[in-house]
């Protein structure tokens, strides 16, 4: 249990800085706070329920609008997007995200 309480620390950390890069490099307002809120919440989720993309019946589904940017960093931690330079795209014209 241990284990997992220090990988869900570091990976908290890792979103935390991403959350924080996304937003300072989107050019538009961004809902910091909104995803500062949920960072361990999301940590437990994807290191305790182990989601993976090689397992298609795994799924997590946010309904809170304002914690995207806490999904979209902790995908990126995750290495479910590959490229840092798709992320800091997000909020711009013709951006994915």
């Amino acid at each position: 249990m241990l284990g997992n309480i220090n990988q869900i620390k570091k990976l908290s950390k890792k979103i935390r800085k991403t959350i924080l890069e996304v937003s300072f490099n989107s050019g538009e307002p961004s809902h910091i706070g909104g995803a500062l809120s949920m960072v361990e919440i999301i940590a437990v989720i994807y290191t305790i329920f182990n989601i993976k993309l090689s397992k298609p019946l795994d799924r997590f589904i946010l309904s809170k609008g304002h914690g995207f940017l806490a999904l979209l960093s902790t995908l990126y931690c995750k290495n479910f997007i590959k490229k840092k330079k798709e992320i800091l795209k997000f909020q711009k014209n013709g951006s994915d995200f």
